[in-house]
């Protein structure tokens, strides 16, 4: 007959706790060789800047922008004033919005003719972005 042992529940769940810690399960496009991650004052970055402010918003924040040759995806993120986050992908091909507090909690906003008139701005500006990335990663960027 075999003895059981006897086992401290909370010591079994710090130790799972710490080696779940221990393990990237969620990881990020791996950052390779060829991503390139534009800052502000290189020209691509720039260029993109300034129609985003044209075209939606001068306000807006940049907060994400990497050029994926060899997976052929650009991911461009960021955030409007009015508590809007942003994300667009290439490769996603889909325009996603949140809208959340400076801290990234949960925000109430007023929906009114500016802000319908703002989102209809970011949807054509996401969809002259992706047609041109999709051309730039098929010309200037290629695949090393």
């Amino acid at each position: 007959m075999k003895r059981k042992e006897i086992i401290n529940e909370h010591d079994l769940t710090k130790k799972m706790l710490d080696t779940i810690r221990g393990i990237n399960l969620i990881k990020e496009a791996e950052e390779s060789g060829d991503t390139i991650s534009p800052a502000e004052g290189d020209q691509v970055y720039n260029d993109e800047a300034k129609k985003i402010a044209d075209t939606v918003d001068p306000r807006v924040q940049i907060t994400k922008f990497k050029i994926y040759p060899k997976d052929r995806d650009v991911q461009f993120e960021g955030r409007l004033d009015s508590g809007i986050n942003f994300a667009m992908s290439t490769k996603a091909m889909k325009l996603s919005i949140s809208i959340t507090d400076e801290n990234g909690g949960p925000k109430s906003i007023f929906v009114d003719k500016e802000l319908l008139a703002t989102l209809q701005k970011l949807n054509g500006y996401y969809e002259n972005w992706s047609r041109e990335w999709a051309t730039k990663l098929n010309t200037e960027y290629k695949p090393k």
